[in-house]
């Protein structure tokens, strides 16, 4: 059985990012308990942050690569320095949410229980190739959802029928 391994994943998020760079703001959902993860420490016990990247930033120290990204970013007014390994990115997207890509296989556990309804996603690639197959779809209810939530199951294809079209898309 053929699959992506967490390396092809990797280079998969680069490529998202670098294209969202190319347009301006790549916003990075991860889960800042994810080993290697380096952010400031009163974020690093939440199971969601976004942090915004940006060429127009002008940061000194910005690089990235096919294992992660490292910024000092601003955090009230004050550097601070971010390493994000792409293991721990389950998402990036553009700054109004509605581009880019999502490792369902990657979100962190408490995401994968109940997820708000995402918008859908469009594949953000060097071609600009929709991707082909989504990867959340409808499931049941938990017993008492919070308002507006439902939950998913990662890697299963939406249904055709479903009168909502929402939700997210495999990067391949």
């Amino acid at each position: 059985m053929m699959g992506s391994g967490p390396s092809d994943r990797c280079r998969d998020k680069r490529a998202v990012f670098e294209a969202l760079l190319e347009r301006g703001i790549a916003a990075v959902h991860l889960d800042p308990r994810r080993e290697g993860v380096q952010v400031p420490p009163w974020l690093t016990e939440r199971p969601v942050l976004v942090l915004n990247f940006s060429l127009a930033y002008r940061l000194d120290d910005f690089v990235y690569d096919d294992e992660m990204a490292f910024a000092s970013l601003s955090f009230a007014g004050r550097p601070h320095p971010c390493r994000i390994p792409w293991p721990a990115v389950f998402a990036i997207t553009d700054d109004e949410r509605n581009t880019g890509g999502a490792w369902p296989e990657d979100l962190p556990a408490e995401a994968r229980a109940v997820v708000a309804h995402p918008p859908s996603l469009q594949a953000v690639s060097a071609d600009e190739a929709p991707v082909s197959a989504p990867v959340s779809a409808p499931a049941p209810e938990p017993e008492s959802p919070p308002s507006g939530l439902r939950v998913i199951r990662g890697g299963a294809e939406a249904s055709r029928s479903s009168p909502r079209r929402d939700h997210l898309r495999r990067i391949k």
